[in-house]
């Protein structure tokens, strides 16, 4: 399980525990947001640090025009001050 710390329309931060992955590595992201259920984005890892049992990640979206990219975008877009 992981959990989002700070996400914007490019893409995210990511605490995890001990986790399988590795830097540069494709993978999609599954989220709800809004109360719409399972959106998802395809995305590369950018930035790995690894700790004593546990990992983050700062991961940029690749599919722009995706539901869950636009669903990520008007989240933020709508939560700005």
């Amino acid at each position: 399980m992981a959990k989002a710390i700070n996400i914007s329309e490019c893409g995210m931060l990511v605490l995890a525990g001990d986790s399988d992955v590795s830097s540069e590595s494709p993978v999609e992201v599954v989220f709800d947001i809004d109360g719409k259920r399972d959106l998802s984005a395809m995305a590369r890892i950018r930035h790995l640090e690894r700790t004593d049992g546990s990992s983050s990640f700062g991961i940029q979206f690749l599919t722009p025009f995706s539901d869950g990219v636009r669903a990520v975008r008007s989240h933020c877009a709508s939560s700005s001050v």
